[in-house]
């Protein structure tokens, strides 16, 4: 048993970007010799990636979501999360948020993850927006500031957990309350 942790456990390092949460549930049952049908992996998945709360999210998202979208302002999501896309869609649908990023890549799906351009050279792709002045922002100098640097995009870091970026990003905020005056200038 001890072996086949270990070998679980490097999955994601094996995998790399590619790798997901029902990644790691359809080899747990092979590894227990199990041939599990696909909805046995998608419901083992659900469960194992839990659901997201509205109680989780920093204050004001979703009152300065909803301004930005009443104000035509198109926006995204792009994340690094071994959780699988359609888990994430119904984690963000749980807390009132998916219907505010009408594109949405996650690494696990698409093979990329930041700070590699493609994948936010891809989100510009699908939300036709390429040749535009596009920001992110992120809470990681290393994966949302360096990503959106390296695709030509401007950035904004969200100071929930760095004190600054050492002036790589574009504009710093400690709130979400702060970012329409940023996107409205």
């Amino acid at each position: 048993m001890a072996q086949h942790l270990a070998e679980l456990a490097a999955l994601p390092r094996t995998i790399g970007p590619a790798y997901t949460q029902e990644g790691l549930m359809r080899a747990l049952f092979e590894r227990l010799g199990k041939t599990p049908r696909a909805d046995e992996v998608v419901y083992v998945t659900g469960v194992y990636s839990g659901p997201r709360y509205r109680s989780w999210l920093f204050p004001g998202v979703g009152e300065v979501l909803g301004e930005l979208h009443a104000l035509g302002i198109p926006m995204g999501l792009i994340a690094n999360t071994d959780v699988p896309g359609w888990v994430m869609d119904r984690n963000f649908r749980g807390v009132g948020l998916l219907h505010y990023f009408p594109v949405r890549l996650y690494s696990g799906d698409e093979g990329i993850e930041k700070p590699d351009p493609r994948i936010f050279e891809l989100a510009a792709e699908r939300a036709n927006l390429s040749g535009r002045r596009l920001i992110y922002m992120g809470d990681r100098v290393d994966k949302d500031v360096a990503g959106a640097s390296a695709a030509g995009w401007s950035s904004i870091l969200f100071r929930s957990a760095l004190e600054d970026s050492g002036g790589a990003a574009d504009f710093e905020i400690d709130s979400w309350s702060e970012l329409k005056a940023i996107l409205l200038e």
